[in-house]
Protein backbone atom coordinates (compact mmCIF):
# COMPACT_ATOMS: atom_id res chain seq x y z
CA UNK A 1 0.00 0.00 0.00
CA UNK A 2 1.46 3.22 -0.82
CA UNK A 3 2.37 5.29 2.00
CA UNK A 4 1.73 2.46 4.54
CA UNK A 5 4.27 2.30 7.67
CA UNK A 6 3.92 -1.59 7.76
CA UNK A 7 3.11 -4.67 4.74
CA UNK A 8 0.96 -5.72 7.50
CA UNK A 9 -1.36 -3.97 9.42
CA UNK A 10 -3.65 -1.47 7.64
CA UNK A 11 -3.52 2.37 7.58
CA UNK A 12 -6.11 4.51 6.67
CA UNK A 13 -5.64 7.83 4.55
CA UNK A 14 -2.16 6.59 3.06
CA UNK A 15 -1.15 10.10 1.60
CA UNK A 16 -0.07 11.67 5.11
CA UNK A 17 3.54 11.59 4.14
CA UNK A 18 4.70 11.61 7.90
CA UNK A 19 4.08 8.29 8.04
CA UNK A 20 6.84 7.26 5.61
CA UNK A 21 9.20 8.45 7.83
CA UNK A 22 8.97 6.51 11.36
CA UNK A 23 11.59 4.10 12.34
CA UNK A 24 11.18 2.92 15.80
CA UNK A 25 13.46 0.44 18.21
CA UNK A 26 12.58 -0.89 21.72
CA UNK A 27 15.64 0.08 24.24
CA UNK A 28 16.90 -2.52 25.79
CA UNK A 29 15.58 -2.98 29.51
CA UNK A 30 17.79 -1.93 32.15
CA UNK A 31 19.74 0.29 29.65
CA UNK A 32 20.22 3.99 29.92
CA UNK A 33 17.83 4.63 27.50
CA UNK A 34 15.00 2.83 29.17
CA UNK A 35 15.44 4.04 32.57
CA UNK A 36 15.51 8.08 31.21
CA UNK A 37 12.47 7.02 29.65
CA UNK A 38 10.76 5.76 32.45
CA UNK A 39 12.02 8.07 35.17
CA UNK A 40 10.88 11.48 32.84
CA UNK A 41 7.62 10.22 31.83
CA UNK A 42 6.99 9.14 35.30
CA UNK A 43 7.92 12.76 36.79
CA UNK A 44 5.57 14.36 33.88
CA UNK A 45 2.98 12.19 34.76
CA UNK A 46 2.69 12.99 38.19
CA UNK A 47 2.79 16.36 38.11
CA UNK A 48 5.73 17.51 36.97
CA UNK A 49 4.90 19.17 34.04
CA UNK A 50 2.73 16.69 32.24
CA UNK A 51 -0.18 14.37 32.53
CA UNK A 52 -2.15 11.10 31.34
CA UNK A 53 -0.70 9.35 28.43
CA UNK A 54 -0.48 12.60 26.82
CA UNK A 55 2.49 14.74 27.19
CA UNK A 56 4.95 14.81 24.87
CA UNK A 57 7.72 16.35 26.98
CA UNK A 58 10.68 14.14 26.45
CA UNK A 59 13.93 14.91 26.96
CA UNK A 60 16.00 14.88 22.87
CA UNK A 61 17.90 11.94 23.94
CA UNK A 62 15.08 9.35 24.60
CA UNK A 63 14.24 10.45 21.06
CA UNK A 64 17.33 9.74 19.06
CA UNK A 65 16.27 5.99 18.09
CA UNK A 66 12.59 7.64 16.58
CA UNK A 67 14.09 9.03 13.37
CA UNK A 68 11.77 11.81 11.04
CA UNK A 69 13.56 12.28 7.70
CA UNK A 70 11.76 15.61 7.93
CA UNK A 71 13.15 16.54 11.06
CA UNK A 72 9.39 16.61 13.02
CA UNK A 73 11.09 14.84 16.43
CA UNK A 74 8.29 16.22 19.02
CA UNK A 75 5.62 13.90 17.91
CA UNK A 76 8.26 10.58 17.46
CA UNK A 77 9.52 11.74 21.24
CA UNK A 78 6.31 11.86 22.55
CA UNK A 79 5.38 8.41 21.16
CA UNK A 80 8.62 6.78 22.23
CA UNK A 81 8.06 8.03 25.88
CA UNK A 82 4.24 6.96 25.64
CA UNK A 83 5.36 3.64 24.47
CA UNK A 84 7.90 2.86 27.68
CA UNK A 85 6.81 5.30 30.08
CA UNK A 86 3.41 4.33 31.05
CA UNK A 87 3.84 0.99 32.11
CA UNK A 88 3.79 1.04 35.80
CA UNK A 89 0.52 3.11 35.14
CA UNK A 90 -0.92 0.35 32.78
CA UNK A 91 -0.17 -1.93 35.55
CA UNK A 92 -2.22 -0.30 38.09
CA UNK A 93 -5.02 0.21 36.12
CA UNK A 94 -4.89 -3.53 34.45
CA UNK A 95 -7.67 -5.20 36.73
CA UNK A 96 -9.95 -2.10 36.53
CA UNK A 97 -9.62 -2.46 32.54
CA UNK A 98 -10.03 -6.05 32.30
CA UNK A 99 -13.27 -5.77 34.12
CA UNK A 100 -14.49 -3.31 32.15
CA UNK A 101 -13.77 -4.78 28.56
CA UNK A 102 -14.89 -7.82 29.33
CA UNK A 103 -18.75 -6.18 30.50
CA UNK A 104 -18.38 -3.91 26.94
CA UNK A 105 -17.36 -7.20 25.19
CA UNK A 106 -20.28 -9.65 26.75
CA UNK A 107 -22.88 -11.39 24.41
CA UNK A 108 -20.82 -9.99 21.59
CA UNK A 109 -19.54 -11.79 18.51
CA UNK A 110 -16.63 -10.68 16.27
CA UNK A 111 -17.10 -6.83 17.93
CA UNK A 112 -16.24 -4.30 15.73
CA UNK A 113 -14.11 -1.23 18.14
CA UNK A 114 -12.88 1.83 17.42
CA UNK A 115 -9.94 3.51 20.11
CA UNK A 116 -10.33 6.50 20.13
CA UNK A 117 -6.87 8.08 20.75
CA UNK A 118 -5.50 4.74 20.43
CA UNK A 119 -1.66 6.08 20.96
CA UNK A 120 0.85 2.94 21.43
CA UNK A 121 -1.97 0.75 21.71
CA UNK A 122 -2.64 0.06 25.48
CA UNK A 123 -6.02 -1.46 25.13
CA UNK A 124 -4.57 -3.70 22.49
CA UNK A 125 -3.80 -6.95 24.98
CA UNK A 126 -8.03 -6.48 26.20
CA UNK A 127 -8.97 -6.96 22.45
CA UNK A 128 -6.73 -9.85 21.48
CA UNK A 129 -8.60 -12.73 23.08
CA UNK A 130 -11.86 -11.46 21.53
CA UNK A 131 -12.33 -13.51 18.91
CA UNK A 132 -12.73 -11.94 15.20
CA UNK A 133 -12.30 -8.48 16.68
CA UNK A 134 -11.96 -5.67 14.59
CA UNK A 135 -10.35 -2.58 15.41
CA UNK A 136 -9.82 0.67 13.93
CA UNK A 137 -7.62 2.61 15.93
CA UNK A 138 -7.59 7.04 15.74
CA UNK A 139 -5.15 9.03 16.85
CA UNK A 140 -4.06 12.61 15.30
CA UNK A 141 -0.04 11.79 16.10
CA UNK A 142 1.21 9.51 13.57
CA UNK A 143 4.42 8.65 15.21
CA UNK A 144 2.14 6.24 17.15
CA UNK A 145 1.36 3.77 14.53
CA UNK A 146 4.34 2.05 14.37
CA UNK A 147 4.26 1.29 18.14
CA UNK A 148 0.78 0.36 18.33
CA UNK A 149 1.56 -1.97 15.40
CA UNK A 150 3.89 -3.97 16.71
CA UNK A 151 1.58 -4.29 19.81
CA UNK A 152 -0.78 -5.36 17.52
CA UNK A 153 1.81 -8.07 16.49
CA UNK A 154 2.81 -9.10 20.06
CA UNK A 155 -0.81 -9.96 21.31
CA UNK A 156 -1.05 -11.94 18.24
CA UNK A 157 -3.84 -10.10 16.33
CA UNK A 158 -4.08 -10.97 12.30
CA UNK A 159 -3.09 -8.17 9.72
CA UNK A 160 -7.05 -7.95 9.08
CA UNK A 161 -8.33 -7.41 12.50
CA UNK A 162 -6.43 -3.13 12.75
CA UNK A 163 -6.86 -0.13 10.71
CA UNK A 164 -4.96 2.49 11.96
CA UNK A 165 -6.66 6.17 10.72
CA UNK A 166 -4.97 9.61 11.22
CA UNK A 167 -7.87 11.95 12.99
CA UNK A 168 -9.34 13.73 16.00
CA UNK A 169 -12.28 13.03 18.03
CA UNK A 170 -14.29 16.12 17.34
CA UNK A 171 -14.20 14.51 13.66
CA UNK A 172 -13.63 11.40 13.16
CA UNK A 173 -13.18 9.84 9.62
CA UNK A 174 -15.98 7.32 10.13
CA UNK A 175 -19.24 5.97 8.91
CA UNK A 176 -22.55 6.08 11.22
CA UNK A 177 -23.89 3.44 13.32
CA UNK A 178 -20.50 1.26 12.53
CA UNK A 179 -18.98 -0.18 15.81
CA UNK A 180 -20.00 -2.19 18.44
CA UNK A 181 -17.85 -0.68 21.16
CA UNK A 182 -16.25 2.50 21.50
CA UNK A 183 -13.08 3.41 23.86
CA UNK A 184 -11.59 6.35 25.34
CA UNK A 185 -9.01 6.08 27.87
CA UNK A 186 -6.83 9.02 28.98
CA UNK A 187 -7.97 11.30 25.72
CA UNK A 188 -11.16 13.46 27.02
CA UNK A 189 -9.06 15.09 28.89
CA UNK A 190 -6.85 16.64 26.28
CA UNK A 191 -9.61 17.12 23.17
CA UNK A 192 -10.69 20.36 22.42
CA UNK A 193 -14.17 19.81 23.04
CA UNK A 194 -15.87 16.93 25.07
CA UNK A 195 -19.17 17.75 23.94
CA UNK A 196 -18.36 17.25 20.43
CA UNK A 197 -15.99 14.68 20.77
CA UNK A 198 -18.98 12.14 22.61
CA UNK A 199 -21.52 13.43 20.13
CA UNK A 200 -18.88 11.53 17.33
CA UNK A 201 -18.59 8.80 20.07
CA UNK A 202 -22.65 8.31 19.58
CA UNK A 203 -23.30 9.03 15.84
CA UNK A 204 -20.33 6.36 15.17
CA UNK A 205 -21.63 3.84 17.72
CA UNK A 206 -24.61 1.26 16.77
CA UNK A 207 -28.07 1.81 18.36
CA UNK A 208 -27.01 0.41 21.70
CA UNK A 209 -23.54 0.15 21.18
CA UNK A 210 -20.71 0.80 24.35
CA UNK A 211 -18.23 3.25 25.21
CA UNK A 212 -15.78 2.16 27.70
CA UNK A 213 -13.87 5.25 29.11
CA UNK A 214 -11.48 6.02 31.44
CA UNK A 215 -10.03 9.42 32.66
CA UNK A 216 -8.13 11.44 34.74
CA UNK A 217 -11.08 14.13 36.60
CA UNK A 218 -11.13 17.09 38.68
CA UNK A 219 -10.53 15.77 42.48
CA UNK A 220 -13.44 15.39 44.76
CA UNK A 221 -14.01 18.62 47.53
CA UNK A 222 -13.28 16.14 50.02
CA UNK A 223 -9.93 16.54 48.33
CA UNK A 224 -9.99 20.01 48.31
CA UNK A 225 -6.03 20.58 48.71
CA UNK A 226 -5.79 18.31 45.28
CA UNK A 227 -8.30 20.30 43.81
CA UNK A 228 -6.80 23.73 44.37
CA UNK A 229 -3.42 22.49 42.97
CA UNK A 230 -5.13 21.32 40.02
CA UNK A 231 -6.87 24.42 39.07
CA UNK A 232 -3.80 26.03 40.13
CA UNK A 233 -1.78 24.02 37.76
CA UNK A 234 -4.21 23.48 34.53
CA UNK A 235 -3.29 26.29 32.23
CA UNK A 236 0.65 25.49 32.61
CA UNK A 237 -0.84 21.90 32.23
CA UNK A 238 -2.94 23.08 29.13
CA UNK A 239 0.28 24.92 28.04
CA UNK A 240 2.99 21.86 27.70
CA UNK A 241 0.96 18.66 27.44
CA UNK A 242 -0.90 19.12 24.22
CA UNK A 243 -3.62 21.01 26.00
CA UNK A 244 -4.33 18.39 29.28
CA UNK A 245 -7.02 19.51 31.33
CA UNK A 246 -6.23 18.55 35.06
CA UNK A 247 -9.94 19.89 36.49
CA UNK A 248 -12.29 18.47 33.95
CA UNK A 249 -15.45 15.69 34.17
CA UNK A 250 -16.77 14.05 31.15
CA UNK A 251 -19.77 12.65 32.95
CA UNK A 252 -22.18 15.90 32.75
CA UNK A 253 -21.58 15.90 28.85
CA UNK A 254 -22.26 12.35 28.04
CA UNK A 255 -26.24 12.59 28.48
CA UNK A 256 -26.58 15.75 25.96
CA UNK A 257 -24.66 14.15 23.48
CA UNK A 258 -26.56 10.94 23.73
CA UNK A 259 -24.63 8.56 25.94
CA UNK A 260 -26.82 7.08 28.68
CA UNK A 261 -24.10 6.14 31.17
CA UNK A 262 -24.82 2.70 32.84
CA UNK A 263 -22.28 2.92 35.67
CA UNK A 264 -19.26 4.98 36.70
CA UNK A 265 -16.68 4.43 39.64
CA UNK A 266 -14.63 6.79 41.51
CA UNK A 267 -11.21 6.09 42.25
CA UNK A 268 -7.76 7.32 43.13
CA UNK A 269 -4.89 5.79 41.35
CA UNK A 270 -1.68 5.53 43.78
CA UNK A 271 1.23 7.22 43.19
CA UNK A 272 -0.23 9.99 40.09
CA UNK A 273 -0.54 13.24 41.94
CA UNK A 274 -2.43 15.80 40.51
CA UNK A 275 -4.10 12.77 37.69
CA UNK A 276 -4.77 10.08 40.49
CA UNK A 277 -8.42 11.03 40.74
CA UNK A 278 -10.03 8.91 38.17
CA UNK A 279 -13.37 8.18 36.69
CA UNK A 280 -14.11 4.69 34.88
CA UNK A 281 -17.34 3.13 33.22
CA UNK A 282 -19.41 2.21 30.44
CA UNK A 283 -22.16 4.06 28.81
CA UNK A 284 -24.34 2.96 25.93
CA UNK A 285 -25.61 4.66 23.23
CA UNK A 286 -29.13 5.66 23.51
CA UNK A 287 -31.66 4.62 20.40
CA UNK A 288 -32.92 7.90 18.08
Amino acid sequence: MPGSRSTHFVRCQPSLRRSQSIRCQKPEVGSTEERSSRIVTRRLLSGGGCCCGLCALVKPTLAKSVTLDDGFTYDAGFAYGMAYGMLDYENKVQDRKQKLFAEAFDGLDSPSVVDIGMGTGPNLPFYSKQKGIKITGIDPNLAMDSFAQENAEAQGLQPDQLKLAAGRAEKLPLPDSSFDVAVCTLVLCSVDSVEASLREVKRVLKPGGKLVFMEHVLAPSSSFLLQIAQQVFNPLQGALAHGCHLNRNPEPYMAPAGLSVKHADRFFVEGEAFISPHVAGIATAQQA
